[in-house]
C-alpha cells in the first residue's frame, strides 16, 4: 500500500507527529479492514487480519491521546489545533486516486478512494469534535498530492536509507 506524503513528512513537534499518526492510522485501518473481509485472496485476508489485531492498539493509542490532549490545558489544545490545522490537507492526499484503482475496485480489493475519503471522514471528524477540536473545512491536499504515486519529500529518501541500510549491506542475507 502506497500512502500519501503524510508518512513521509519529517514529524515537528509531538502534537503533529501524533495528529499525523491518528489520522494515518485511522486511513490505513479502512484499507486493512477491506482487505480482510472482501478479498478473493485468502492468504492476503490472513495477514490483513494479523495486522488489523495488532493495528487495533496503535489507533487506540493515537484516539485516546488526541483526546486527552485536545481537552487537556490550552495550551495542549492550541498545538493539537494547530497539529490538525497543518496535517489534515497531508491527510487527504491519502485518499488520491492512483491507475491502479480501478483495478483494485474490480478485483473487490478495495472500494473506491472517494468512498474510502467519505468513510475516513466519519471515522475522525467525531474524534476530533470530542477532543474540543476543530475540523479545517478549507483543507487543500493539492500541495501534498504525488505520494501515492512515487513522489515522495526528501525527508523519506532518509528514512527509506536508513530503514534499508541493513539489507544493502548483504542483500543475500536472510531473515
Amino acid at each position: 500500500m502506497q500512502f500519501g506524503t503524510v508518512a513521509a513528512d519529517e514529524g515537528g513537534d509531538y502534537a503533529f507527529s501524533l495528529v499525523r499518526h491518528w489520522l494515518y492510522d485511522a486511513a490505513k485501518s479502512l484499507r486493512l479492514g477491506y482487505l480482510s473481509k472482501q478479498t478473493a485472496f485468502p492468504q492476503l485476508a490472513e495477514l490483513a487480519t494479523k495486522i488489523t489485531r495488532e493495528h487495533k492498539y496503535h489507533q487506540m493509542h493515537a484516539r485516546t491521546w488526541v483526546n486527552q490532549l485536545g481537552r487537556g490545558s490550552e495550551e495542549s489544545r492550541l498545538r493539537m489545533q494547530s497539529a490538525l490545522n497543518d496535517a489534515v490537507p497531508m491527510a487527504l492526499a491519502l485518499f488520491e486516486a492512483t491507475d491502479a484503482e480501478s483495478d483494485l475496485i474490480a478485483a473487490q480489493l478495495l472500494p473506491s478512494e472517494a468512498q474510502l475519503k467519505s468513510e475516513w471522514l466519519a471515522l475522525v471528524m467525531p474524534v476530533a469534535a470530542a477532543a474540543s477540536l476543530t475540523w479545517p473545512a478549507d483543507a487543500d491536499p493539492t500541495a501534498h498530492l504525488g505520494g501515492r504515486r512515487g513522489w515522495h519529500t526528501e525527508h523519506l529518501e532518509r528514512l527509506l536509507a536508513e530503514m534499508t541500510e541493513v539489507f544493502a549491506v548483504d542483500p543475500t542475507a536472510s531473515w
